[in-house]
């Protein structure tokens, strides 16, 4: 046997019908790319895991393009699938220690942060928020989204929503002055 052999699952995901404009799906994906994968970067903080949860997100876009019943908001569909795709994977991680490949990773991310001077105490006090609420301040304050909007995205009340985002502001406050 070569190395090109499918195993049974490969094989059914060839089998599988395509999308009806995949050329579409591959522009989109193209265009929101960067945009999913600092929205997955900010909850995930871990580069790895946030490409991974991008290329779930891809995958759940590829089986659902075609059932969309709302093609005008793609942009929110693919976001509403990322954000919940990475607190999935963060709630995962979270159970798992953290390794020292991941803390060098943090450390280089610190050093590049360092050398930029002004973003340093910012990002080590949002690393320290819970996933939710760290999904919220960037929703929010990095995109653009009401708080309204943000929990739909992330699959949860409004007022769950905002009672994070006071949180996490609150937690903010409360490092940055401290440091």
């Amino acid at each position: 046997m070569t190395g090109l052999a499918l195993t049974a699952a490969e094989s059914a995901a060839v089998d599988r019908p395509r999308p009806a404009d995949e050329a579409e799906l591959e522009r989109v994906l193209e265009a929101e790319g960067r945009r999913l994968f600092a929205i997955a970067f900010s909850i995930l903080r871990d580069p790895g895991e946030a490409e991974d949860a991008v290329q779930e997100t891809a995958a759940a876009a590829w089986r659902g393009w075609a059932t969309r019943n709302q093609p005008e908001l793609t942009r929110a569909w693919l976001t509403t699938i990322c954000v919940r795709k990475a607190m999935r994977r963060r709630g995962r991680l979270r159970r798992w220690t953290v390794g020292e490949a991941s803390r060098a990773q943090l450390a280089g991310v610190d050093r590049h942060l360092e050398s930029d001077g002004k973003y340093l105490d910012l990002h080590r006090a949002h690393g320290r928020l819970s996933r939710r609420q760290r999904a919220v301040v960037t929703l929010h304050y990095g995109h653009g989204y009401t708080v309204a909007e943000s929990a739909e995205l992330m699959g949860c009340s409004a007022g769950a929503a905002a009672s994070h985002l006071s949180r996490a502001l609150a937690h903010l406050r409360k490092e940055l002055i401290d440091d």
